[in-house]
């Protein structure tokens, strides 16, 4: 590579370019086309900071049109050793990784519903090794008694994870359910503001006189409440019956324009355990866990609405 500036043969114009020696050069000034000398100029200038290095092209054959020297700037480049470098990085990830989580998917299948078998296997091998190894004469008996000891403790251990497994995903559903419910009955009060000049109901069995919603929308799946018989307005005489509703209503000479955050509908905190589904006035289900849940709840009881530690851009 020579140093520049080369100098126009034709006009002496100086050119700040850096090229390897031989590559043809146009003059900006004349546009003479000339190859880069193999040495520098004996008056050359230091190059300037702002000179980029050019993409070398090979000379062209006698008689073609000199080709157009084009630059890649060096952001371009490193942008390039980065995407592949994030490339290459994700390939990796893709190969040592996924096997991985199939592994561990696989291994939590069989210890949830494959355990149970295998302990079964376990202590009938071990009562029958034990009654083999009653005689004397022949050896393994502690083996069996091991064996026997292995499987009691892994169907001991299937009988405590499986049922809070299955509990764990029952709630997850109920939970997500009863969101879906909320979600349902806000979009109903919301559509029934619209027609009464943005007041909502005064009571939530008013809905299904004039919205489109079921008795199950009423219900949390993790209550013991049951969905109330009829439609409309059998169904609205219903709700108001004990046992046929789970969630508390707010919403009473409110309108949609309240403050930012007040709390519409919530439910009492044993539905879930540790925590509630609640509706905001923007039509909003959020769901409210451990220490907060538990003041919040405090403070709505309380007739603070909106309550002071709700976040609800959480």
């Amino acid at each position: 590579m020579t140093t520049p500036p080369f100098y126009c043969p034709k006009c002496n114009h100086p050119i700040n370019i850096h090229a390897a020696p031989g590559q043809l050069l146009q003059c900006p000034n004349c546009h003479k086309t000339f190859p880069a000398p193999r040495t520098a100029h004996p008056h050359s200038l230091q190059p300037t900071p702002e000179a980029r290095p050019a993409v070398f092209r090979p000379p062209p054959s006698p008689g073609a049109t000199a080709p157009t020297t084009i630059y890649t700037p060096p952001a371009y480049r490193g942008a390039n050793r980065l995407s592949g470098i994030a490339l290459t990085s994700l390939a990796f990830a893709l190969l040592y990784f996924l096997p991985l989580g199939i592994l561990v998917i696989a291994f939590s299948f069989i210890l949830v519903y494959a355990l149970p078998a295998l302990a079964l296997i376990t202590i009938v091998l071990g009562i029958a090794a034990i009654l083999k190894t009653a005689r004397r004469t022949v050896r393994g008996r502690a083996i069996a008694i091991t064996a026997l000891t292995i499987g009691c403790l892994e169907l001991a251990f299937a009988a405590v994870v499986i049922p809070f497994a299955h509990r764990s995903a029952t709630e997850a559903e109920h939970r997500i359910r009863c969101a879906s419910h909320l979600r349902t009955l806000g979009t109903a009060l919301i559509l029934y503001s619209f027609e009464h000049r943005g007041a909502l109901p005064d009571r939530l069995e008013d809905l299904p006189l004039s919205q489109d919603v079921t008795a199950d929308n009423f219900i949390c799946p993790s209550s013991n409440d049951t969905p109330a018989a009829g439609a409309t307005k059998q169904l609205a005489a219903n709700l108001q019956s004990p046992g046929h509703q789970s969630y508390i209503y707010l919403g009473k000479g409110r309108t949609t324009h309240q403050d930012y955050g007040t709390v519409l509908i919530y439910e009492s905190l044993a539905h879930h355990g540790d925590g509630f589904n609640a509706l905001l006035n923007d039509g909003r289900a959020i769901y409210l866990q451990g220490p907060i849940a538990r003041k919040i709840s405090a403070e709505l009881q309380s007739g603070k609405n909106p309550p002071p530690s709700l976040n609800p851009d959480r």
